[in-house]
């Protein structure tokens, strides 16, 4: 038995319950022999243990991660003529290397980051009229325009910001109304009422009632969670054609039954 299981098996006597739990899925004699040796993704890819597991059992182990070998750029005059013309994450995908080498050495030429170019918005004086009734954000979407570009032309025309709480204080709710919360979606509900999606959103919120959602409900089988249990949340995903979202709240609801 080599030291480190040795180690391993010492943690677990000490009620380390992460060194427990590794213990139980009985890693190979290979796993511990790269552990250190190996960057933490490629033994998460090769043994499918968590990356962070993996971290934390090196930790405990004192055993330090390999350092990624940085690789260097030279950069030619026509590398650099394509600073500030693409963006950094852009650049540093054509070139092979971290964004961070891109915008420092665009930093470092005094060169702007790069910014697509937005067409200007001619302002009606009914879409000035708006500016304040309503949120920045549903504003925007109303329009089509970026939530910055809406609160920049409100701070500068002096307009205060919309105060939700104080709207929704005002607004009386009838039954009728009340029922229409979570059957359909806020800016549904918001036009059949004639009030603003943020205070619909309010409401609905200071209810408990989730919002209207199209995804479908998951039958979830015992062939099902047994993958679960060994299969990443991207690659379960892909398997069964299920959101990862809905993979990720079923695997948390698992990992909170286990605690209870």
């Amino acid at each position: 038995m080599s030291n480190r299981v040795k180690d391993l098996k010492r943690c677990a006597q000490a009620s380390s319950l992460l060194a427990a739990r590794v213990i139980r899925k009985t890693l190979p004699k290979k796993f511990f022999q790269l552990l250190g040796l190996r960057s933490d993704r490629f033994l998460e890819k090769q043994f499918r243990v968590h990356r962070r597991t993996i971290a934390r059992l090196r930790k405990l182990l004192k055993i330090k991660s390999i350092q990624p070998v940085r690789h260097d750029i030279e950069w030619s005059p026509a590398r650099l003529k394509l600073l500030g013309r693409r963006s950094d994450s852009t650049l540093a995908r054509k070139f092979g290397v971290r964004r961070s080498r891109v915008s420092k050495m665009r930093r470092k030429l005094r060169i702007k980051a790069y910014r697509p170019y937005s067409p200007p918005f001619a302002w009606s004086s009914e879409q000035i009229q708006r500016l304040g009734e309503d949120t920045d954000a549903a504003i925007a979407h109303e329009l089509g325009i970026p939530h910055g570009r809406v609160s920049w032309k409100r701070r500068q025309l002096g307009i205060p910001p919309f105060d939700t709480k104080a709207s929704f204080n005002k607004v009386t709710w009838t039954r009728d109304d009340l029922a229409l919360l979570g059957k359909h979606s806020d800016a549904k509900v918001s036009r059949m009422i004639g009030i603003f999606v943020s205070c619909v959103g309010l409401k609905r919120r200071s209810l408990g009632i989730p919002p209207k959602t199209k995804r479908r409900q998951v039958q979830w089988t015992e062939a099902m969670l047994e993958d679960l249990r060994k299969l990443k949340s991207g690659e379960f995903s892909k398997k069964y054609a299920i959101p990862p979202q809905a993979v990720y709240e079923k695997r948390y609801e698992w990992i909170e039954n286990r605690r209870s």
